[in-house]
């Protein structure tokens, strides 16, 4: 059962999304409405082991966007001088080849 309060998304190497507790795949959609409803949301990427819930909640604003929903451009202004670039290596990769 999925906990409403508390969603974790797993994104698997063929793109798709799992929410962790369901039992089928999800969509941006199904991930979106649960943020609306006050879930707050991790996703992680099931290849690398990533944290990827920026990846996925700036996706579902791209995909929402492109429908004709509208986002109040100062937070999304607020969000891009707030943002830090992260690197996604894991923790065990040393960069050396």
């Amino acid at each position: 059962m999925i906990d409403p309060t508390k969603i974790e998304v797993w994104r698997y190497p063929n793109r798709k999304l799992f929410i962790v507790g369901g039992a089928e795949y999800a969509t941006y959609k199904d991930i979106a409405e649960h943020v609306r409803n006050g879930a707050s949301m991790n996703a992680v990427d099931r290849e690398t082991g990533d944290n990827i819930t920026d990846m996925i909640l700036a996706q579902i604003c791209a995909i929402e966007t492109k429908a004709g929903r509208r986002y109040d451009a100062s937070l999304l202004v607020q969000a891009i001088r707030g943002s830090k670039l992260v690197s996604r290596s894991r923790p065990n990769d040393s960069g050396d080849d």
